[in-house]
């Protein structure tokens, strides 16, 4: 054997190896975006099998359908679009939408789910809305 058969031998045993890793990688990356549509789905899902008759404050709906367990904001943008493609109301209310920006939608959620709200007297007008998203915005953890 010469030293350039060795060299090549060596060569396409370090590419094929760094094929392996590409391809680790790129599994990982695939599960990762799996599990993310597997909880975007699942908070949609779960919306949606509650009785809209009965379902009087979205905001409560969508925190209890597990939007507060999100990962990310992006998340909970995903899933907010899902549900009015399906034809619901947006789950968060146009006003807080206004006042509290998408990438603090998570934190907003986390929460209200803490501290066990909205209660429809919290959104009942603007003016309690707006009291609402004050005492969210005087949180401790700001």
């Amino acid at each position: 054997m010469t030293i350039d058969q060795i060299v090549i031998g060596i060569g396409g045993i370090i590419v094929a190896v760094l094929i392996y890793f590409a391809g680790v990688q790129r599994g990982k990356a695939q599960r990762s975006l799996d599990a993310c549509e597997a909880r975007i789905n699942r908070v949609v899902d779960n919306f949606a099998s509650l009785d809209p008759v009965h379902r009087g404050l979205d905001l409560a709906e969508f925190i209890r359908a597990g939007a507060a367990d999100l990962r990310d904001n992006p998340e909970v943008v995903e899933a907010a679009r899902r549900i009015v493609n399906r034809g619901a109301h947006h789950p968060i209310p146009a006003r807080i939408r206004k006042q509290i920006p998408e990438d603090e939608w998570l934190c907003f959620l986390g929460w209200c789910s803490k501290n066990r709200k909205p209660a429809l007297s919290d959104l009942r007008n603007e003016q309690e809305t707006d009291k609402f998203i004050a005492k969210y915005r005087e949180r401790e953890d700001a």
